[in-house]
């Protein structure tokens, strides 16, 4: 009666300790990766872009008014602003389906997570 050795010419209790680190390894990679110096890099790009874009703005606005016709502009004035809303809720529409799949990834990345405890657990 020594340790029982499996197929592989392992002792079982050492299949199971491996299998074990396999499976937590796997889990780590679904802990967020970026600490926190990254994430307030990020945090100062994206401001500094907004903060950048409200500068800009006026002036894009007095270049485009000085580069259209009279016409031109009173054109897009009086336009009703059905193809404005169209435009505004195809974009909406846009986001949220890739805050959708995002959303479903993880939720089928974590699904997955627990077939393969399941998995490791029963075999």
């Amino acid at each position: 009666g020594g340790p029982s050795i499996s197929p592989l010419g392992m002792p079982e209790a050492q299949r199971g300790e491996l299998r074990t680190a396999t499976f937590e390894a796997s889990l780590e990679s679904l802990e967020p990766q970026a600490d926190q110096v990254a994430r307030g890099r990020m945090l100062v790009i994206v401001g500094g872009a907004g903060v950048l874009a409200t500068i800009i703005f006026p002036f894009a606005v007095l270049f485009l008014q000085h580069n259209f016709s009279e016409g031109a502009l009173l054109s897009i004035r009086e336009d009703n602003n059905a193809q404005w809303l169209q435009n505004f809720f195809t974009g909406i529409g846009f986001v949220f389906s890739l805050f959708v799949t995002q959303t479903f990834s993880f939720l089928y990345g974590q699904q997955e997570q627990i077939y393969l405890a399941l998995y490791a657990e029963v075999s």
